[in-house]
């Protein structure tokens, strides 16, 4: 009927998507950051929640500012880093409303992540591997419970505006496994403290 069909087959198909994962990754590579030293100073504000694993603290919200370091190596379209953090976190949630408890508090994190570049925009994942949270509200002995065992992830989508710096979006989990209130030690691995944080953040390429 002077119809004209192609039908691909195994080679063709293969030949077809390499070519198109080629042309994506080369386009991606143009304008990206030579290979070397990759320094970063970022901010972050976010809006989360704060409880436990097994519901026996009530959930409240809190808002949480940062201030955050990245060292680690340009490679191509990867950049694998280490991430220093500090944050101050405000419960927003009445206490009296959450059996009069206060989460708010200051703290610190480390954490190791990879970088993908993509043009103008990156993919970023990270895991939070050591830190510690001080609840900024005293007990009822005047002292002041840190958490710590900290363990957690984050994900971030980004778009860099220039050489000089970037604007994301993030999504964060943490829990805590130990606990000290100035007097004893406690293993809390059975039912963890843990922390949701979704955000905005600026990041600024100093190298």
């Amino acid at each position: 009927m002077g119809l004209f069909y192609f039908r691909p087959n195994s080679r063709s198909l293969i030949t077809f998507l390499f070519i198109l994962l080629f042309s994506n990754l080369s386009a991606a590579y143009q304008g990206q950051k030579p290979t070397g030293l990759a320094l970063d100073m970022g901010l972050e504000a976010s809006y989360g929640t704060g409880s436990d694993t097994d519901g026996l603290v009530p959930s409240r919200s809190l808002e949480t500012g940062a201030i955050l370091l990245d060292l680690g190596w340009h490679l191509d379209l990867l950049t694998p880093f280490f991430r220093g953090e500090y944050f101050n976190s405000g419960q927003t949630t009445d206490p009296s409303k959450v059996s009069n408890q206060n989460l708010s508090s200051t703290g610190y994190l480390t954490s190791v992540g990879l970088r993908l570049d993509l043009r103008r925009y990156f993919v970023e994942f990270g895991y939070d591997f050591y830190g510690s949270r001080t609840i900024s509200v005293s007990t009822s002995t005047g002292q002041r419970e840190v958490y710590s065992a900290t363990q957690g992830g984050y994900g971030a989508l980004g778009h860099e505006f220039g050489s000089d710096f970037a604007v994301f979006i993030f999504y964060r989990q943490l829990t805590y496994a130990h606990s000290y209130d100035g007097i004893y030690n406690s293993d809390i691995s059975a039912n963890k403290l843990r922390f949701f944080d979704y955000g905005l953040g600026l990041l600024f390429y100093l190298h």
